[in-house]
């Protein structure tokens, strides 16, 4: 598999466990272990840097790398789509 196909999809699993690690210490710190690669302070950013680092040894891109494919690459795709999407949906609703 795509290593941009495998990044996305990880990254929609930690879409999801956000929510659940900021409203629960529990969680928070389930994720926190799993993920933890550098000593850095317990909080959501440093949760999110850790996936960073921790998914970037996983598929073997350094943090720079992995912030390129994500932010550079994958997030204007998926903006793309979506205001692709919304403009066809747009379309349908106006023309009822």
């Amino acid at each position: 598999m795509s290593p941009y196909i495998t990044l996305f999809m990880k990254g929609i699993k930690l879409f999801f466990i956000l929510p659940f690690a900021l409203s629960s210490k529990r969680v928070f710190d389930v994720c926190w272990n799993k993920y933890y690669v550098r000593p850095f302070d317990k909080n959501i950013f440093n949760l999110c840097v850790q996936w960073l680092l921790y998914q970037g040894q996983q598929l073997g891109f350094s943090y720079k790398d992995i912030n390129v494919k994500i932010f550079c690459i994958i997030w204007p795709i998926i903006t793309l789509t979506s205001l692709f999407l919304n403009a066809i949906l747009l379309t349908i609703i106006l023309s009822h």
